[in-house]
């Protein structure tokens, strides 16, 4: 019979192992950090009951600063946050008071600064699907090598998360921005299970193109990016 104390080594033991192989199974690691947040401004005219600040005030963009390291020992590919523009992958800021607890989420639409807000409904996936098919990875997706990193600027537009500090009367473009949450993450995702025949083009884009790399697919055949947690704040 084991002693209390071999007992405790030994689970201490497994749950050592246990975690350097969920480390090890960690494929890619996407970090950031915030460079900029600028209030979207509409200076057309609206409602003039509506104070200074709704009239004029429409979203805020954020800018990131972004790494996605491939941890793996095989080339990883990605879909770039820019492809199509920047319109394609579903963008959503996380926000958190804290490390573990999320506070509220913002899906990021670029559409929140157009007038004709019907553009935002615009699907750009079936022109994805034809590019999936594709012999090879175009340039709206990112080769990383084992151990290498890609790095690139994108930018949310987001309605909440933040508030203007604003004087009576004051322009909202010449206001300071400020952080309603200490930290967030972000999230791209794209799925094609509502595309009927095409909805399997991304697992069969991943196995065509194995030569090249993995195309990163979750549990459910989607393309999914989470980032580590990123400090909400701007560079001094």
């Amino acid at each position: 019979m084991r002693s209390p104390l071999a007992v405790l080594v030994i689970a201490f033991v497994l749950a050592t192992v246990a975690l350097g192989q969920s480390a090890s199974d960690r494929r890619l690691t996407l970090t950031g950090s915030l460079i900029s947040v600028k209030p979207v401004i509409d200076y057309s005219p609206k409602d003039k009951d509506l104070t200074v600040f709704e009239k004029n005030l429409v979203a805020f963009d954020v800018e990131l600063y972004l790494q996605f390291k491939n941890e793996s020992a095989t080339s990883i590919i990605l879909i770039s946050p820019a492809a199509f523009g920047g319109s394609l992958l579903k963008k959503k800021l996380v926000l958190r008071d804290d490390i573990s607890a999320e506070s509220g989420s913002e899906e990021s639409s670029p559409a929140l600064r157009w007038k004709d807000r019907h553009l935002s409904s615009y699907d750009r996936r079936p022109f994805l699907v034809r590019e999936l098919e594709g012999p090879q990875p175009s340039q709206n997706f990112v080769i990383i090598e084992p151990g290498a990193y890609y790095e690139c600027h994108d930018t949310l537009t987001v309605r909440n998360g933040f508030f203007l500090k604003l004087k009576p009367g004051q322009d909202p473009a010449m206001s300071t921005t400020v952080p309603e949450f200490s930290r967030f993450s972000i999230e791209y995702h794209l799925s094609l299970n509502d595309q009927g025949q095409h909805s399997d083009a991304l697992a069969t884009a991943q196995r065509n193109w194995k030569k090249y790399g993995e195309l990163l697919l979750d549990s459910n055949g989607d393309y999914s990016v989470k980032s580590e947690i990123i400090l909400n704040k701007l560079p001094e």
